[in-house]
């Protein structure tokens, strides 16, 4: 997952847009990467936010099925891909993880999505989402255009604390709402991103709900 290889061939099978974890480094770098800790993945220790970029890069790569993916700095990235699959839509699905203070690092994380969201070949591409309420009160406060989700467990306090906090929707598991749920939330002035759908089946039952988007894990 978060690999180049993976976002290109999804958009080549003819989905809408794609969902990035991301996360942001020592230097204020935004990459795509899904564990909190390097470990998990690589020979590299510690969270992505204690490496620099230059760092990063020479970081032996994630390993999949044995096969080696780079670490994908998202901002280039994101242009190439939007240069090939014009109207792409991105989800990025912040994961934050610091060990220093918390408000500093929050500022830092937000200057350098706006400055990714606003950038003229992604504008209007992009969607946030995340489960942290601090991140996502600073980001509407500093750019208010922007379409934010919350990530929740539960529909109906995921959609109270989303209203609170100026969010555009939320994304849930696609088995933690009813098509009565979705139906409500949409009354309410939000969207609903459904995740969590990996077969056929699951997959007709979570166009049935009626949700403004699905996630899928495997396209074909």
């Amino acid at each position: 997952m978060d690999s180049r290889a993976a976002v290109i061939g999804a958009l080549a099978s003819g989905l809408d847009g794609v969902e990035l974890d991301l996360q942001m480094t020592k230097d204020h770098v935004l990459v795509a990467f899904h564990d909190l800790e390097l470990d998990a993945s690589t020979d590299c220790h510690g969270p992505v936010h204690s490496r620099t970029w230059e760092e990063l890069r020479t970081c032996p790569n994630v390993a999949h099925a044995g096969v080696p993916y780079p670490i994908v700095r998202v901002d280039s990235f994101l242009i190439e891909v939007a240069g090939l699959y014009p109207g792409t839509e991105f989800t990025l699905d912040i994961k934050l993880n610091t060990k220093g203070e918390w408000w500093p690092y929050l500022h830092a994380f937000n200057d350098a999505l706006i400055d990714l969201a606003t950038r003229p070949e992604l504008t209007g591409h992009i969607l946030i989402e995340c489960q942290t309420e601090d991140f996502l009160r600073l980001l509407h406060t500093e750019a208010p255009e922007l379409p934010l989700f919350l990530y929740g467990t539960d529909a109906g306090t995921a959609a109270a604390q989303a209203l609170g906090l100026g969010c555009s929707g939320i994304t849930l598991d696609a088995n933690s709402m009813s098509k009565a749920e979705i139906a409500l939330a949409r009354e309410r002035g939000l969207q609903t991103t459904l995740f969590g759908v990996s077969g056929a089946w699951e997959l007709r039952n979570a166009v049935d709900l009626g949700p403004d988007r699905i996630q899928v894990d495997h396209p074909h």
